[in-house]
């Protein structure tokens, strides 16, 4: 392997290691006040009763599900591991929720995407050891 690829690679994981690092601490502030609600907007959108933003949730989700931070960041107290049942409790949220994006119609082709792929990591991981039971047993017939 030519030396530049070498050192673009090694950056590359460099870079990626820099924003892992912080990546729960730059989600926290996005969180919503009420349990199960995901992510809101921005730091400073209300978190309004029974108000879930799907994408932004969705998008918050993956990325904690793929760097396998789901417990550093739903765990208020160490050595708890109560990211994975926060996830899966978050994921019925919003299948109960409106599936609209920024002024899309509901169930739109965007919106639906970001849920399934969110599907997907959750059952990479397997949330709470249930294999994502929840969508399997509703749309398995």
């Amino acid at each position: 392997m030519p030396e530049i690829e070498l050192k673009r690679l090694r950056r590359l994981r460099y870079d990626a290691d820099s924003l892992l690092r912080s990546l729960v601490s730059d989600l926290k502030p996005f969180r919503h006040r009420e349990e199960h609600h995901g992510f809101r907007r921005t730091p400073v959108s209300k978190s309004t009763k029974d108000d879930v933003n799907v994408t932004t949730t969705c998008s918050c989700l993956m990325a904690l599900a793929l760097a396998d931070k789901l417990d550093d960041f739903y765990d208020e107290k160490k050595g708890q591991k109560k990211g994975r049942q926060e996830a899966a409790d978050i994921f019925d949220k919003i299948l109960e929720s409106p599936w609209m994006s920024s002024g899309l119609a509901e169930n739109n082709p965007f919106t639906t995407t970001l849920v399934l792929r969110l599907q997907g990591f959750l059952d990479q991981i397997d949330p709470v050891d249930r294999k994502s039971t929840r969508l399997n047993s509703s749309h398995s017939g």
